[in-house]
């Protein structure tokens, strides 16, 4: 934590120099908590951990992108989030229990934390998979703090995800199962990707059985079948 908080130092430093301007100690701290947080959050540990209640469960996998079971789909999700104005690029990609390409979107909205913007990203997956028809889904994230909140596993700190849990809970009753997973940020590749071209100004786009040729090379690494 000592070495993040250095780092984070050291950032808000140099900006201050750019843009003369003093620093702000709060966000120094926030950045700081955030990258830990992420760090955390990006360590595979072997294992499982099941919930009480049916269709929720949680699987630490490998570094590789894994297929779901038949009938499920796999929704993919993730945020790119800048401490300094709250901007926030959501990813969503969804593929079936044989890795091809179903569906994908990209868009934009501001959050207050890297977990709200995760969770965010959560509840704009949810919705999309809804309004696509999708009845069987598995919500995979690289946030750690995340998908133990969604498993109901309040831990402390994690107030602020209150409002958007809740969100999460009322798009639950629109599938027949929703099971949850974290993986390691190399497992997310895709979604990653998606969430970076987002927050680079894209705006929203969505795509049917054919993702954009700048996805299709991250699709390729995970070594499964997408549209040519």
């Amino acid at each position: 934590m000592m070495s993040f908080i250095m780092w984070s130092i050291w950032k808000a430093r140099c900006k201050a120099i750019f843009e003369h301007k003093p620093p702000d100690p709060g966000m120094v701290i926030q950045d700081a908590r955030n990258s830990w947080t992420d760090f955390l959050s990006s360590i595979p540990r072997v294992g499982a951990i099941n919930s009480d209640a049916e269709g929720d469960y949680e699987v630490v996998r490998s570094t590789i992108w894994q297929v779901p079971p038949a009938p499920y789909l796999k929704l993919n999700v993730d945020a790119a989030w800048f401490s300094s104005s709250g901007y926030t690029g959501i990813g969503i990609i969804i593929r079936d229990h044989q890795g091809e390409f179903k569906s994908g979107k990209i868009c934009r909205t501001t959050s207050i934390s890297a977990v709200d913007a995760e969770a965010r990203a959560v509840i704009e997956g949810l919705s999309f998979a809804a309004n696509q028809g999708y009845s069987h889904i598995c919500v995979e994230s690289d946030s750690k703090p995340l998908i133990n909140c969604c498993l109901g596993k309040i831990t402390k700190g994690a107030w602020e995800l209150y409002p958007s849990l809740g969100r999460i809970q009322e798009l639950k009753s629109n599938f027949t199962s929703v099971r949850w997973e974290w993986v390691p940020r190399e497992a997310n590749a895709v979604a990653d990707a998606a969430a970076a071209f987002a927050i680079r100004g894209m705006g929203t786009e969505v795509w049917v059985d054919r993702p954009p040729s700048s996805l299709v090379h991250v699709l390729s690494r995970d070594g499964l079948p997408c549209p040519p």
